[in-house]
């Protein structure tokens, strides 16, 4: 539930978080749930897949889409959104990535690349469940991207929202001047206000 001065939005929710890429616990971690859900047959028109690290989300839908065909509809349709997601193995410059990372007093550059290593595993750097500019997108649900300028992550998400756009997937961005690494979170800013309620509308929307 997202819940702002004016408004309540409600969605059923699958959530990614930092599972290791190298064990593929995220994607069984995913499958648990909606069988969860689906045994309470808490089977609804809305769903929004949601989570921070793209990675795990985008072999998600072709691998449900399998054992689940009766409920794929709801990863194509109704989509996910996401704020600063993580990409490993960045291929944008270290000199961009420690610019930006000066004035994001949430996250470093150099916890962030310990982070990522430990992350990967002994998984090779062009393996999909590091980045997903090494997954294949097609048949993933539309994207909205969260982020601010003055987040680490900002040269990384600028390069996952021209990938997409370039394969004409859906995409909606959504940038804030001098934003920090998950700024939403700090909901006595009025940009995370305001973030907050972009998100409301887009689960009504869905």
């Amino acid at each position: 539930m997202l819940e702002t001065d004016r408004t309540v939005a409600y969605s059923r929710t699958m959530h990614s978080d930092y599972r290791h890429a190298h064990r593929h616990s995220a994607l069984a971690h995913g499958v648990k749930l909606y069988l969860r859900i689906l045994r309470r047959k808490h089977i609804l028109t809305k769903e929004m897949l949601t989570g921070r690290i793209p990675q795990h989300a985008a072999p998600v839908p072709a691998s449900l889409k399998k054992r689940f065909r009766f409920t794929h509809h709801a990863f194509r349709d109704h989509g996910f959104w996401t704020v600063a997601p993580e990409k490993q193995k960045s291929t944008q410059s270290e000199t961009a990535v420690d610019e930006v990372s000066k004035h994001d007093f949430m996250l470093s550059a150099h916890g962030l690349r310990l982070a990522g290593k430990a992350y990967a595993g002994a998984l090779p750097d062009d393996h999909h469940r590091h980045s997903p500019k090494h997954a294949r997108l097609n048949g993933v649900a539309p994207i909205s991207l969260f982020t601010g300028t003055h987040d680490v992550l900002y040269p990384d998400i600028l390069e996952l929202r021209d990938r997409l756009r370039r394969q004409a997937h859906p995409v909606r961005y959504f940038e804030y001047p001098q934003m920090f690494h998950v700024w939403p979170a700090v909901t006595a800013l009025h940009e995370a206000r305001h973030a907050i309620d972009q998100m409301a509308a887009l689960i009504r929307e869905g």
